[in-house]
Formats: structure tokens, C-alpha cells, sequence
């Protein structure tokens, strides 16, 4: 019984950070605020975490588990290049959907200086240059020869697919928007995927 309490502490606590991380930013979130949120002492935060940035760490471990799930489960040898984009695509706005407030704590914290972190990133980016290599490896890119080159793109395409979800908020309040339901996220990605692979020009008619 004291176990299981002890892990509904530390899950409330790490619930409570993500949704504040979301709302504020890492920065502007204290040890004393998250907290007062969970219903907790600042001590029950130092056993559980060690202290915010442990918090963080806890964070990005667990967004990055559930990205290279996700990007396995999206991305095989026996796709094409096109198939994989697509499936990527899809994948990681599903990932967004369901992991909002932890998405974004990723997206926004992402090139923050956060000393107590900065292992555990670099380690995650080496892993995800490895995942890119192995996509854009269809279309003959090499992460140890063409670094430049993906570096453009995948920040492109992060930004292209959380493009939606940094506004999202905002957009939620307007009368006049989409239904934001399955069938709007299966037309968003196919556009996003559609854009990646062809071009603005090949997706819409333009004037010349």
C-alpha cells in the first residue's frame, strides 16, 4: 500500500510539472508552485526527483521512449521512402495528440540551456540522427556525410508538423475553425506529408 501511494506521489507530481512546463515554460515554473499544484511538500519533490530538473529528466526520458516507439513502429526497411514519410508523419501528430502537454514541453524546451539536462539531450539527439539516418537513407542521405543538409530538414519538418499545435490553443477558441477531430488530423497529415514529399507546387495550383 505504501508503494503504490508512493508511486501515485511521484506520478501526480511528474503530471502536475508537464502540465506547468506546458503552460509556462520550464524557466518560469518553481519547485514551490508545482508543488502547491500537486497537493504536495516541496520535500515529497526532492525524494521523488531530486529537485525540478529532475523533473525534466524524468520528462525527456519518457517523451523519447515514446518517440522511438513510435518511430519503429512508423518506419521499416521493407517501406519505401514515400510510405515511411507518410507513416512517420502520421505517427508523430498521433504521438502529439495523445503526449500534448509532454510534446510540447519537448518542442519548447528543446534548445533551452538546462545544464542538469544536457546528457540525457545530447544522448536522445544522437538517437534520433541514428532514426534519421535510417529514413532519409531511402533517398541516399547519410547522416556522417550529408549532416548539413538534415540538419535543415528535420528541423523543417518538426516545425511543419507541431506548426498546428503551437497555435492549436488559439485556434480552439475561434467559432469559425475545423471540428479538430480524427478526420481533421488525417487531412493534416496528409498534407503535411504531401508538402514534405512534393513541394508547395505540388500540392497546389499556383499562377505563374
Amino acid at each position: 500500500m505504501v508503494g503504490k501511494i508512493s508511486c501515485e506521489i511521484k506520478q501526480r507530481i511528474f503530471d502536475t510539472a508537464v502540465k506547468l512546463f506546458a503552460r509556462k515554460s520550464y524557466g518560469l515554473v518553481g519547485v514551490r508552485e508545482i508543488a502547491a499544484e500537486a497537493s504536495v511538500s516541496t520535500s515529497m519533490i526532492s525524494y521523488h526527483f531530486g529537485g525540478k530538473a529532475g523533473i525534466m529528466r524524468a520528462i525527456i526520458e519518457k517523451y523519447f521512449g515514446l518517440f522511438k516507439t513510435m518511430f519503429n513502429d512508423a518506419v521499416k526497411d521493407e517501406n519505401s521512402f514515400e510510405e515511411n514519410v507518410r507513416r512517420f508523419i502520421h505517427g508523430f501528430v498521433s504521438l502529439i495528440r495523445t503526449e500534448r502537454d509532454l510534446s510540447m514541453v519537448w518542442h519548447s524546451e528543446l534548445n533551452n540551456e538546462i545544464p542538469e539536462v544536457s546528457d540525457i539531450k545530447y544522448r536522445h539527439q544522437l538517437e534520433m540522427g541514428v532514426d534519421a539516418n535510417k529514413l532519409l537513407g531511402k533517398i541516399g542521405l547519410d547522416f556522417t556525410r550529408d549532416i548539413e543538409t538534415i540538419n535543415i530538414i528535420g528541423p523543417i519538418l518538426i516545425q511543419m508538423i507541431y506548426s498546428h499545435f503551437i497555435t492549436g490553443r488559439m485556434l480552439e477558441q475561434n467559432n469559425t475553425r475545423p471540428e479538430f477531430d480524427d478526420e481533421f488530423y488525417n487531412r493534416y497529415t496528409a498534407l503535411l506529408a504531401d508538402i514534405c514529399l512534393k513541394g508547395i507546387r505540388g500540392v497546389f495550383t499556383m499562377d505563374e
